[in-house]
């Protein structure tokens, strides 16, 4: 991955959970980088690395992946805008998870905010791209109707109980619905909420199920993501001329409507064109393409935009109403 050359580039990462050593992987790949200091209240060592509990440690660091559950967020960056950090900030979404939250962030220097940047890894997979050019596709007509449905048993395990993910005030939707909300927002624009709920299982007591439908201009989509139900993928979209199925494995793209019968049936749509698109292993390259795509842009030193920043901070605005 030759994304750095020349002066060396030296990373710092906050946390030392599962996203914390994602990131360590994608970064020992890249050429000319060094990672400095792990941020831990508690361990000297982070698998070989060296690991800090003074954040003072890092202010030499180029760049700082914050890697720590959402509610820890904003406590994190104000620490690192007292200490005058002034280099670049990498944060895993959601950047905040209420209002009072936003207006915080914009009480930032202008000169911290464009530093900032936040990692809505899913724009940068496979399957956005494949998705992207089917919806840009005039022939397929008006997008009528998109589904997006993920689930999956891990709230059953012991380790789970302990999971910050089920203690977050939108469960599934601020950690995993998030990168779907987000693609179509791009899209599409502002949303409106039409249904939202939130349920959890009795063992774990916290938020594992979440169930939304969102109002996009003419669009309406459904969300329903899980912790706690038997694993499932499944992506559906509908156009006045086409229609869009995945599973998991398999996108199949079906092109053009059909609307004549035989026999008294109707015959269903021709499969235009298939893709095999892993959901995990995409998911996985996805992490690696946005990391690579932001440390880019930080190397060219175009910095974050204040309406790129803004579209990030308010992706759950609506969501937020009231739960402050």
């Amino acid at each position: 991955m030759s994304i750095w050359s020349g002066s060396l580039l030296k990373i710092s990462i906050i946390g030392t959970g599962q996203q914390s050593a994602v990131i360590k992987k994608i970064c020992k790949k890249i050429p000319q980088s060094r990672i400095d200091f792990f941020f831990s209240r508690k361990k000297k060592y982070v698998n070989g690395y060296r690991a800090t509990h003074y954040l003072k440690n890092l202010l030499g660091s180029k760049v700082i992946f914050i890697c720590i559950p959402p509610n820890e967020h904003l406590k994190m960056l104000k620490k690192l805008y007292k200490l005058k950090y002034n280099n670049y900030i990498i944060c895993e979404k959601p950047l905040i998870n209420s209002l009072n939250q936003i207006k915080e962030v914009k009480k930032f220097s202008s000169k911290f905010k464009r530093k900032l940047f936040v990692n809505f890894n899913f724009e940068s997979s496979q399957l956005a791209k494949i998705l992207s050019q089917i919806i840009k596709n005039k022939s397929n007509g008006n997008l009528k109707y998109a589904e997006f449905q993920i689930s999956h048993g891990a709230a059953w395990y012991k380790t789970w109980k302990k999971q910050w993910r089920l203690r977050t005030k939108l469960g599934p939707i601020e950690n995993t619905a998030i990168h779907y909300i987000y693609f179509l927002k791009k899209l599409f624009g502002d949303y409106k909420i039409l249904l939202k709920n939130l349920s959890f299982s009795t063992k774990n007591m916290g938020k594992d199920t979440a169930e939304t439908v969102l109002k996009y201009s003419n669009i309406y989509a459904f969300f329903r993501f899980s912790y706690s139900e038997p694993h499932h993928i499944s992506f559906r979209l509908i156009f006045s001329n086409a229609k869009v199925l995945y599973d998991g494995k398999i996108l199949n793209y079906y092109f053009k409507r059909e609307t004549s019968y035989r026999s008294g049936k109707f015959i269903e749509s021709k499969i235009k064109k298939s893709y095999k698109v892993d959901f995990y292993r995409d998911f996985n390259n996805s992490i690696k393409n946005n990391i690579k795509k932001i440390l880019k842009t930080i190397k060219s030193k175009k910095y974050n935009s204040h309406h790129q920043l803004n579209f990030d901070l308010n992706v759950l605005k609506p969501f937020y109403k009231g739960i402050d």
